[in-house]
């Protein structure tokens, strides 16, 4: 698994819920 499309998912998750 590449560590940087990890980071990024997890990046994404914790921006989309910070939304709500």
């Amino acid at each position: 698994m590449n560590l940087n499309c990890l980071m990024n998912w997890y990046w994404y998750i914790q921006f989309s819920m910070s939304r709500y």
